[in-house]
């Protein structure tokens, strides 16, 4: 046997050893990629974006407001029972129920007067947190189907 097929050999059984360490890392690590949790999390920052730039466009009353909290933060408890279903999940339950103040706060400081985008911050961050990490359990699910289908 040459060198150069030694190498090779060696070379390919670290790729399939780091394949597998990879795989089980991808399973282990994150919780499950559940469709359901990032299209509710989707269509909560679509409304939330639509409402904000009509407040701030319009200076728009909390009394104007109508069900926008209520909703929002029921949507928030919504995800929250449903990603309390799987393991793994904590970080992303943590955001959820941490949103869920940051939408009372932004409720109270409407209350006292019209809001601005600016006052939505707090909000977004949580919201692209979550998002993020939606995208990070579809791309190891991606991975994972990846690896199993080699």
């Amino acid at each position: 046997m040459s060198l150069l097929t030694t190498k090779s050999s060696s070379l390919m059984k670290l790729c399939l050893c780091l394949l597998v360490m990879l795989q089980v890392t991808a399973c282990t690590l994150v919780a499950p990629y559940d469709s359901e949790t990032d299209k509710g999390i989707n269509d909560l920052a679509d409304k939330t974006e639509k409402f904000i730039a009509m407040c701030d466009a319009q200076r728009t009353p909390y009394s104007k407001a109508g069900t926008f909290y209520t909703d929002a933060i029921g949507a928030v408890n919504a995800l929250k029972l449903r990603s309390d279903l799987y393991t793994k999940n904590e970080q992303e339950v943590q955001v959820l129920e941490r949103l869920a103040v940051k939408y009372d706060h932004l409720r109270q400081s409407h209350k006292e007067g019209p809001i601005t985008s600016s006052l939505a911050e707090p909000i977004r961050v949580s919201l692209r947190a979550l998002m993020q990490m939606q995208l990070v359990k579809k791309s190891s699910l991606a991975v994972s189907k990846s690896l199993k289908e080699a």
